[in-house]
């Protein structure tokens, strides 16, 4: 936590998404979202949900890729008691009932998007590349994000979390044209990773 929140692109955004993690086998977040509203900035988290079958996905897939059947938002988390009283998941993470989806903010309403987005991974690599999860649902709401906004104002800081094992070299991720890089990755031993500057590092 503290490695991310000495971050200057951290110190200096207003409006950051954060990524609230599992139990057990990825970086803890709870202490960014205390942080973060600590220093009065404004908090987003995901929130993903089904899409109905009458409503086209955004972005349309790429051809050859599956419809997705379900889709990822960033809405607004208000308070520390906002946040502690999310029920959990399946996998142990809080998440958004959708009873109150509709009085939470979408970070894309009114195109203000974000200044900076924690997002979590499998693997990272020194160059910025990012494997996700497997569901696609980061570089599918970064590619309409990017329509929705990015296009006219620019994209958010990108900043990966993982642990030391997670960290790969220059060209060892897997990853397609759809897979979005991370500026920067923070590992949980305080190593900081900026996009291209740990490429010499891993040698």
């Amino acid at each position: 936590t503290k490695t991310i929140t000495s971050l200057p692109e951290y110190q200096k955004a207003d409006r950051i998404s954060v990524y609230l993690s599992m139990p057990k086998g990825e970086l803890q977040t709870a202490g960014l979202v205390e942080d973060a509203f600590k220093r009065g900035k404004f908090l987003f988290i995901p929130y993903i949900h089904r899409l109905l079958p009458t409503i086209t996905p955004s972005p349309i897939p790429p051809a050859g890729k599956p419809t997705p059947a379900f889709q990822m938002d960033m809405l607004s988390l208000s308070s520390p008691q906002d946040y502690s009283t999310l029920p959990p998941d399946a996998w142990g993470i809080p998440s958004i009932p959708s009873t109150s989806v509709s009085s939470r903010e979408n970070c894309l309403q009114d195109k203000k998007g974000l200044d900076l987005v924690i997002l979590p991974g499998v693997a990272f690599g020194v160059d910025g590349k990012r494997l996700g999860h497997g569901k696609g649902y980061y570089d599918t709401w970064l590619a309409r994000y990017f329509e929705e906004v990015g296009r006219e104002k620019g994209m958010p800081v990108l900043v990966g979390t993982a642990l030391k094992e997670q960290i790969f070299e220059a060209g060892k991720v897997p990853v397609d044209g759809t897979d979005w890089e991370v500026d920067i990755v923070v590992t949980g031993g305080g190593r900081v990773i900026r996009r291209g500057e740990g490429v010499n590092e891993s040698k």
